[in-house]
């Protein structure tokens, strides 16, 4: 997509505003850091700041973390950050001997996934060497999720990105100026840095691509999915409560205008900011549709998402579904402790005398009929043993499903 052609729609009239958005609501928020670095830094009247530091995670109330679906499909019990990392921990640190620093480093893992001790002080803990400490720091930050163990957001991100072979001299160079990444001001950063500014937004792409706390998200190991672009939350008596995530999300602003600046630059400028806040707008809102139609899962008191299509959360809305569909596959929600695609939360429904439930329930239901002890091994079998649960289906739909799974 051009910046100059959602630009020049934007000035031309609504409709070609309302194409306009649409387009953006097919970008991630990689793709709007890019976008709107690339625009701040072709246009000198268009000022764009990246927030570093993510909001501190919502307080849930009266509801169990936001669940993975993958999680919740196969029954497994959740666990806990130092649960999952104490598994790795003999993988990563061969040395019995080094084990004892290990732990002791494990003790200071953070919820965020960032560690709140100093080498100095593990070592103190353990007897042993300043050295020897800092050693199996580096073999811990070799666990999954990347970006575990760090002592800092510049640290985090350069295990991320040392894990994906990306941690290059331009790239560390970036890291080593993130304050001026935050304040907005890309030419000085490409002067100081020496990064040529044409490369700038990709490179802040890459870096929106990441998750400044891998720990709040463990559980998606190892296919990590970005910072989440919502937070959300359940409100007492107020239903489901969303707010924007604010890792490196741009702030466009109108900058004072310098002597060289045209009108059209202004022009421009206040187009874009108009489309970016129209787009965010709408996503939000869909976002907080599609959260309050699967409340119940959200909260706990369903295993599995109810079926939703586009059509359920676009017609509230008043907006076509296709739109809605351009918002579902790139947009990532979380809790502060869990994350998911909201894509994960839209699914058909198949029709049971107990009302419509989604085929990843229903093969769940088959998978978990099979594998018990006394396991129904026919299609007739399990067809009655689902009828007992209230679904009912033909055998040849149970065979169908069952097949899927082997």
């Amino acid at each position: 997509m051009q910046r100059a052609s959602l630009q020049t729609r934007a000035e031309a009239g609504p409709r070609a505003q309302t194409i306009a958005v649409a387009r953006l609501l097919a970008l991630s928020a990689v793709d709007i850091a890019v976008l709107t670095a690339q625009a701040a830094l072709e246009n000198p009247a268009l000022r764009v700041g990246f927030a570093l530091e993510e909001d501190p995670p919502p307080r849930r109330i009266g509801a169990p973390p936001l669940a993975r679906l993958d999680e919740t499909m196969a029954g497994a019990a959740p666990q806990s950050l130092h649960e999952h990392v104490a598994r790795q921990i003999p993988l990563l640190v061969r040395d019995r001997g080094l084990l004892p620093l290990a732990h002791a480093w494990l003790e200071g893992l953070e919820p965020t996934g960032w560690v709140g001790l100093r080498a100095d002080e593990v070592a103190a803990r353990c007897s042993a060497g300043v050295g020897a400490a800092e050693h199996v720091l580096h073999l811990l930050q070799g666990a999954e999720p990347d970006g575990l163990f760090a002592r800092s957001l510049r640290e985090c991100l350069a295990i991320q990105l040392r894990a994906r072979d990306g941690l290059t001299p331009t790239m560390q160079a970036l890291l080593d100026h993130l304050p001026l990444l935050a304040a907005g001001d890309l030419r000085a950063l490409a002067d100081r840095t020496g990064i040529p500014p044409q490369d700038l937004p990709a490179l802040i792409g890459r870096l929106r691509g990441l998750d400044p706390k891998p720990g709040a998200q463990f559980q998606n190991a190892p296919a990590i999915l970005p910072a989440p672009d919502f937070l959300i939350e359940r409100v007492e008596g107020a239903g489901w409560d969303l707010r924007r995530g604010r890792w490196l999300r741009p702030t466009l602003d109108i900058a004072a205008p310098p002597a060289r600046a045209l009108a059209a630059d202004l022009r421009r400028a206040a187009a874009l900011a108009a489309l970016v806040e129209n787009r965010d707008r709408l996503i939000w809102r869909t976002a907080v549709q599609a959260a309050g139609w699967q409340g119940d899962f959200l909260d706990g008191r369903r295993d599995w998402p109810r079926p939703m299509a586009l059509a359920d959360v676009a017609r509230p809305l008043g907006v076509h579904e296709t739109s809605v569909g351009r918002i579902r596959n790139h947009l990532v929600i979380g809790d502060g402790s869990r994350a998911i695609r909201l894509r994960d939360l839209f699914a058909p429904g198949i029709a049971t005398a107990a009302g419509p439930i989604t085929p990843r329930e229903l093969t769940a239901r088959i998978a978990a009929i099979a594998a018990a002890p006394a396991g129904a091994l026919t299609d007739e079998a399990i067809r009655n043993a689902l009828l007992r649960m209230g679904i009912t289906v033909s055998r040849r739909t149970v065979a169908k499903y069952r097949g899927r799974i082997g």
